[in-house]
């Protein structure tokens, strides 16, 4: 699981990368994977031609590469210059430059950067401590117009090609930015914002500079991020640059270029890549763009994951679906329904957009959204995640967003899928509010499908309706944050505000200190009524792999309010089947390495809950949710001779989860701060004893961090003149293994005997029926028969 205290990977002087003696040719040498990046040359090719080859590769999602557009008649060299820019009216401003080695941004003048960047060393060396990369310098006004009068326009941001064009302009992002580096500065490996298409073109380099793309196809995108973990990072955080021997390992083809002055880039949609400079001074201009296949990948995926790490969405993707489907609609309505010509880009358009925008409906409806608050919430942002909010949310005007608070009104506002994941501000009284009365959503959906069905009549169509709004790969975000805001609202309202006690790891011997029994808010956790037991909605999550709207869904309250009968709320989460249910996940737990989101909601779910955490912290309004943590946990024991070598390293004492109050999550202790016991050979007297305890399913991959020969190992006596200290490491191994083992098997008795309780109850029962049967036919003049033997 990555926390939120992912660090950048530094290399040490030795391992740093460098591009001193790279080639093309070379490169193609190293991997059996690699490929070189396809290139059109667009010296004499005409723009219609270009566009069209980019189209084609966004489609089948290979990079591309479009070379000597500085042959062509338009580029003009003295304004796309370092000295032009040095020239320049805004020359003298500061830019945040960063140094690669560690990460840290500062501010530097622009012409004091290149002074720097022509005096520096083209190639990295051992014993230097410092390499900036400026890579968010500003985009010259001058260049911006050269860009708009000579390339395709269909390659340029908020034009034809760029449908987040749309969007009223204050709600666009402007994605123009120049990269000025040298020699073996870099971008780590990372996919570009929503699924978008990123493009650079290389305006200057001085002394040979260029810069080595590594890329991988769009279909790849999984593969990419499953391979990121398996290197121990997350792709989505950049935090790790790839060598060239590890993307030789790449379990997919790598494409590999070149780029030179006049060279444009494409890297597809959801591209894996990695861009390292060499040689000398190089200035690059790049920008992203939003095509359908980016709103697709985004809202099926990208979005997902940004909502657990707390990744800022930047690019208001389902508004941009929505405002697209009525402006193809505006556009229909005024056009000649004869004209099949200027019909088809639109039909088009709206077959590829009406699916996405389905499921924005399915995630954002109720049953109840009629007696719901209306509230404008155009241009708003989850206050937790920074998602786009489109049409449902949750708002409270008693908390104050600012830290510290300010008497500037700043009500929160959380996005259904946080607050389904226990994310809230800190009173817990926040309000659902549309915004805008659902029924326009409807509305406009059946008008751009009426168009369609008219423009193809031989297809049956159907129509957008509530009780259409389901499907098993779409959450039911709003509708289950919508119950479990209800059942909190009545549980004030009926003051029962008494904790419950989970004890999911009740049965465990040996266990963590957060799975220890805990108080947790009756909202908080589901009740068992097969085993008798309350479980936390984190524990649910970490033992038996279910996520708590699997449970919300089963709960027959939340049942009969779908269906639009009266509910009788219980004073606690009762699913139904709920015994049944997570007996059948004991074993089921997720081995993917990236979430696929091609199946069921209540497969994946879990699957993105226990992998992502935040990246970032929301600010002191925000209560993080039951999955989240700040700080790891782990108990890890390490075998073999690179475990024990390193074992004294990484006994550090590390503190337990710090876990939100909304789940009623415990403070930390370490593995020498175990709540004191009285002792039973003690009676109570003299010093009360440490009581061990630890995970419940420990493996010899772990890592350790508290002694396990102190809290795990019995005691035994020594052997006569042998010190217990002196015990080798392989005796203790095997100790470990034979506890293990011993642990496994308590596990799977516990389960056996669970279910013969069970099964005895039910005789019982039974049995007693049947003895108050046998009674009534005594008292009525019956001869009973006789059927002692079932009894016992």
């Amino acid at each position: 699981m990555f926390r939120a205290s992912t660090l950048y990977s530094h290399a040490s002087p030795e391992d740093r990368i460098s591009t001193k003696g790279w080639s093309m040719d070379e490169l193609l040498k190293r991997g059996s994977n690699f490929r070189p990046v396809p290139t059109f040359n667009v010296e004499d090719a005409s723009l219609e031609e270009v566009v069209a080859v980019v189209k084609h590769h966004e489609e089948s999602g290979i990079p591309l590469m479009l070379q000597n557009w500085h042959k062509r008649s338009s580029w003009d060299p003295e304004l796309l210059s370092a000295s032009w820019l040095e020239n320049w009216q805004d020359a003298g401003s500061e830019i945040q430059v960063r140094n690669v080695y560690t990460w840290d941004d500062r501010a530097m003048c622009l012409v004091d950067y290149l002074k720097y960047a022509r005096s520096t060393t083209p190639f990295a060396t051992p014993e230097e401590t410092e390499r900036l990369y400026a890579k968010d310098a500003p985009f010259p006004t001058e260049w911006d117009n050269w860009l708009q009068e000579n390339l395709p326009e269909y390659v340029l941001n908020f034009k034809s090609g760029d449908i987040s064009s749309t969007l009223n302009p204050e709600l666009q992002f402007e994605s123009l930015m120049t990269y000025i580096g040298i020699g073996d500065t870099f971008t780590p490996g990372h996919k570009d914002l929503c699924g978008s298409v990123g493009q650079n073109l290389m305006l200057y380099a001085e002394n040979g500079g260029c810069s080595f793309w590594f890329m991988a196809a769009t279909e790849d995108a999984r593969e990419a991020g499953s391979y990121w973990r398996d290197l121990g990072h997350e792709l989505d955080l950049e935090t790790h640059v790839a060598t060239v021997d590890e993307f030789s390992k790449a379990p997919f083809p790598v494409y590999i270029c070149q780029q030179a002055v006049g060279d444009f880039v494409i890297v597809p949609p959801s591209s894996c890549h990695q861009v390292i400079n060499s040689c000398g001074l190089t200035v690059k201009i790049a920008w992203s763009r939003m095509i359908p296949k980016s709103l697709d990948i985004a809202i099926k995926g990208e979005l997902r994951i940004y909502q657990r790490v707390c990744r800022n969405e930047v690019y208001r993707t389902k508004t941009t679906v929505a405002v697209a489907i009525q402006n193809c609609v505006k556009e229909w309505n005024s056009r000649d329904s004869s004209d099949n010509d200027g019909l088809q880009p639109l039909a088009l358009l709206l077959l590829q957009l009406l699916p996405l925008y389905k499921q924005m409906m399915i995630e954002s409806y109720d049953v109840n959204h009629a007696s719901y608050l209306t509230k404008a919430l155009d241009g708003e942002s989850c206050h937790c995640c920074g998602a786009d909010v489109w049409q449902s949310a949750f708002v409270c005007d008693q908390c104050n967003i600012y830290d510290p608070p300010s008497s500037e009104v700043g009500y929160i506002v959380i996005c259904p899928p946080c607050y389904l994941d226990g994310r809230s501000c800190r009173c817990r009284t926040m309000q659902p509010v549309q915004d805008r009365p659902f029924a326009e959503l409807l509305e406009l959906g059946n008008a751009a499908l009426q168009l369609l069905s008219m423009y193809r009549s031989h297809d049956s169509i159907p129509v957008f309706a509530e009780d259409s709004l389901y499907a098993e790969n779409v959450p039911p975000y709003f509708r289950m944050s919508c119950f479990l805001h209800l059942f909190r609202r009545e549980t004030e309202l009926s003051n029962n505000k008494r904790s419950r006690q989970c004890n999911t790891y009740r049965n465990l011997h040996i266990r963590r200190p957060d799975q220890d029994p805990h108080p947790i808010p009756t909202d908080s956790g589901a009740i068992c009524e097969g085993c008798h037991l309350t479980h936390c909605f984190r524990h649910t999550l970490e033992k038996f792999n279910i996520h708590c709207a699997s449970l919300l869904l089963r709960i027959p309250a939340y049942m009969d309010i779908q269906k639009g009968e009266s509910a009788n709320l219980k004073p606690s989460l009762v699913p139904h089947d709920w015994h049944r249910l997570h007996n059948s996940s004991r074993s089921s737990q997720s081995k993917e390495k990236y979430p696929s989101f091609d199946s069921t909601w209540e497969e994946w779910l879990p699957c993105l809950a226990s992998m992502y955490q935040p990246q970032r912290y929301p600010g002191s309004s925000i209560v993080l949710g039951w999955y989240d943590e700040i700080e790891s946990y782990s108990l890890r024991i390490n075998n073999g001779a690179t475990g024990r070598a390193n074992d004294r390293s990484r006994r550090t004492k590390r503190k337990k989860p710090q876990l939100s109050s909304s789940s009623s999550e415990l403070t930390s202790l370490t593995s020498d701060e175990y709540e004191p016991r009285p002792s039973a050979r003690t009676n109570g007297k003299g010093p009360a004893r440490k009581r061990p305890r630890t995970s419940k399913e420990l493996s010899s991959d772990d890592a350790l961090s508290m002694d396990v020969t102190k809290h795990i190992l019995p005691k035994r006596a020594p052997a006569p003149n042998v010190k217990r200290q002196s015990l080798s490491t392989t005796s203790r191994d095997d100790q470990i293994s034979r506890l293990l083992q011993r642990v496994e098997h308590l596990e799977r008795a516990q389960d056996v005997a669970r279910v013969r309780e069970d099964a005895l109850h039910e005789r019982l029962q039974s049995l007693e029926a049947e003895l108050s049967s046998i009674k009534a036919g005594t008292r009525t003049g019956e001869q009973p028969q006789s059927n002692w033997h079932s009894w016992y």
